[in-house]
C-alpha cells in the first residue's frame, strides 16, 4: 500500500488530475475508506476531482460525496441519430426510406439505452433487405445473435455481481408477463412459498424481509417505475 501511494505521489504531485473509476461493483465501505486515504495522500494540484461510474446506488452512497448524477435514458432524438450511427454509413440513411422507418420502430423498443441502440444498429449494417429489419423489430433483443461487447453480456454483469439469493428471487420475475405490475407482497408470498426468504429477525415480519429484497434489486438496477406508498 505505502509503495503505491508513494507511486501515485511521484506520478501526479502538483497536477491537477481526473481520476476514473468505472463501473464499480465493491460495495464494502472499508475498502473505499483504504482508497480514498491513498488518494487523499496525494498532493494533486487544486480542482482535482473523482469521477465514479455504478450501476449500484448503495456503491454511489458509500462512494459519493456529492448528490449521484442518475442517468436517464437518450432523447428520441438522440436514439435515432445513434442507432443512424451503427446500422448505416454516414450519409447513407435518406436513401433508404423504408428502412429508416422501420429502425424508427426498433429505436422505441430500446428505451433510450446506448448500448442497445448500439447493438441491434451494429446487428443491421450492410443489410438492406426488409425481411432483416422486420425479424430485428419482431423479436426481443435477447432473441438476437450477441457478441461481447453486446447489451446482454454488460446485463449479465449486473447479474452475476447479485449474491445467490438474489439470483434467486430475481429468476422469479421470468413467471410474469412483460411491464406485469405487481405488489410486493404478491411476490414476497411467491418468494416465502418457494423457501427463498430468510427468517425475519426480531420485530420484523415476512413482509418487512420481502420489502428489503426488492429495494435490493430496486438499488441495483434490476426493477423500474417502483413506486413506494
Amino acid at each position: 500500500m505505502e509503495q503505491l501511494q508513494s507511486h501515485l505521489r511521484n506520478k501526479l504531485v502538483g497536477q491537477k488530475f481526473l481520476l476514473i473509476l468505472d463501473d464499480v461493483w465493491n460495495e464494502d465501505r472499508v475498502k473505499w475508506e483504504e482508497l480514498k486515504d491513498i488518494i487523499q495522500g496525494v498532493a494533486g494540484a487544486e480542482g482535482s476531482k473523482v469521477l465514479v461510474t455504478t450501476r449500484s446506488h448503495t456503491v454511489a452512497n458509500v462512494m459519493g460525496t456529492t448528490s449521484p448524477h442518475i442517468l436517464q435514458g437518450l432523447s428520441k432524438e438522440d436514439s435515432l441519430s445513434v442507432f443512424v450511427k451503427w446500422a448505416f454509413k454516414e450519409g447513407e440513411v435518406e436513401n433508404y426510406p423504408e428502412l429508416k422507418k422501420i429502425g424508427e420502430d426498433i429505436v422505441k423498443k430500446c428505451g433510450g439505452l446506448p448500448l442497445a441502440l448500439r447493438t441491434l444498429g451494429s446487428s443491421l449494417f450492410l443489410k438492406f433487405d426488409i425481411e432483416d429489419w422486420k425479424f430485428v423489430m419482431d423479436n426481443e433483443i435477447w432473441n438476437l445473435p450477441q457478441k461481447e461487447d453486446d447489451i446482454l453480456p454488460a446485463l449479465k454483469l449486473s447479474y452475476d455481481q447479485l449474491p445467490s439469493y438474489l439470483k434467486r428471487c430475481f429468476a422469479c420475475f421470468s413467471l410474469f408477463k412483460k411491464d406485469f405490475r405487481f405488489l410486493n407482497t404478491n411476490v414476497t408470498v411467491l418468494w416465502d412459498a418457494l423457501g427463498y426468504l430468510p427468517s425475519p429477525k426480531e420485530g420484523k415480519t415476512i413482509d418487512d424481509v420481502g420489502y428489503q429484497l426488492l429495494h435490493d434489486l430496486l438499488s441495483r438496477s434490476f426493477l423500474q417505475d417502483f413506486i413506494d406508498f
